[in-house]
């Protein structure tokens, strides 16, 4: 798995792009990179585009994972958009898990939205 996490100015946006076969340590790190460029850029909203990934190697130990570093940074996260963009169903799944897990834990103020083409994410997002 490889994934690019950059600040768009123009944009005042985070994007991140994942490519391959997804491999947990890899994707937290992604995860914590992401809160890295947040911490630098605190109004800037985030898409995650997943269109070139395959997470079928993820479990829902790892989504849960994922989810406990996002409510570790809730602070940091909040009140934030974050567009996710993908082509399967697989994708699509995995985030509503992520989604629901954080809800349940208490939540945080982001908002959340899936989309299937990018040109829609960043619209949103803007």
């Amino acid at each position: 798995m490889e994934y690019d996490c950059i600040y768009n100015a123009k944009n005042n946006t985070i994007e991140t792009t994942t490519h391959g076969l997804a491999k947990a340590d890899v994707f937290i790190k992604m995860v914590r990179s992401i809160i890295e460029e947040c911490k630098q850029h605190e109004i800037a909203n985030l898409i995650v585009d997943h269109t070139d990934l395959d997470s079928s190697p993820l479990t829902i130990d790892n989504i849960e994972t994922v989810k406990k570093i996002t409510i570790s940074f809730k602070s940091i996260l909040n009140n934030r958009k974050i567009a996710f963009v993908v082509s399967r169903d697989l994708e699509l799944g995995l985030i509503r898990a992520w989604e629901n897990m954080i809800e349940w834990s208490g939540g945080t103020a982001i908002e959340t939205k899936i989309f299937k083409k990018r040109e829609d994410a960043l619209k949103w997002v803007k």
